[in-house]
């Protein structure tokens, strides 16, 4: 069964990513070569930050892969 109402998304403060040009802002992304799931990390504050939380399917959903 196909959930149709699934979505991740995340919260952050608008003004730590304003600056940046829209096609080069942090987003949700998925690899399927590798079945991984890439999220930008915000902080504690709201701002985005470089780091990446990444999640990796293992057949059955997906498990937080450690940094």
């Amino acid at each position: 069964m196909i959930c149709r109402f699934c979505h991740i998304y995340y919260n952050c403060d608008f003004g730590s990513i304003v600056d940046i040009a829209i096609e080069k802002r942090p987003t949700i992304t998925l690899d399927q070569a590798t079945q991984t799931i890439h999220i930008p990390l915000v902080d504690n504050k709201g701002r985005v930050t470089s780091k990446l939380i990444n999640y990796k399917f293992n057949g059955q959903y997906f498990e937080k892969i450690k940094s």
